[in-house]
């Protein structure tokens, strides 16, 4: 993009970039004629995963992130407490082989005393994370935090997939691909 736009020596594009300034609709159909595809990282996020939604969205947004990962689960966001802790289950069922199961301790973990399984097991290759249950962790992860409720578990999810984010193969794949080397 900087080839088309300028390396961010032009006062408007370097505000853009550093995200003090917010393009106009103009200035996002100049930018999606040159580069195809870059109006919907824009306004989804990347390889059209909800991920600015699951970041900022309001809440009842949050669960229409989370319903990507279990859409046959819909009614449980009507069970209040009890729904969230359904995702909880389902999400480390989703994200733990049994064999991890066991050794889980939240509070080890929060201290710095035990690794996390979800990285362990996505670092083996025992499990896949895709940017959908990348942006499904994190909305359900600030669900948690604004009931308060299930903290330990989302904190915990969230762990594991920051962790497996720094390694930095599970956006950037669709983005070297769709965009160049960024």
């Amino acid at each position: 993009m900087d080839d088309f736009f300028g390396s961010g020596t032009d006062r408007n594009w370097y505000k853009y970039r550093s995200g003090t300034r917010v393009p106009t609709h103009a200035t996002l159909a100049a930018v999606e004629k040159r580069c195809a595809g870059s109006r919907a990282v824009f306004d989804l996020g990347p390889g059209g995963v909800m991920l600015w939604a699951a970041l900022a969205a309001p809440h009842a947004k949050l669960w229409e992130v989370i319903d990507v990962i279990f859409p046959e689960q819909k009614e449980w966001r009507n069970r209040g407490l009890l729904g969230i802790q359904e995702y909880a289950i389902h999400f480390e069922r989703k994200l733990l082989p049994e064999n991890y199961k066991a050794e889980i301790d939240y509070i080890a973990h929060s201290k710095g005393e035990q690794r996390n399984a979800v990285y362990l097991a996505y670092s083996r290759g025992e499990v896949k994370i895709t940017p959908e249950v990348v942006a499904g962790v994190i909305a359900f992860w600030r669900l948690c935090s604004l009931v308060i409720f299930n903290m330990l578990s989302a904190d915990y999810l969230l762990s594991g997939m920051m962790h497996a984010l720094y390694d930095g193969q599970i956006f950037a794949p669709k983005l070297i691909s769709a965009y160049g080397v960024i």
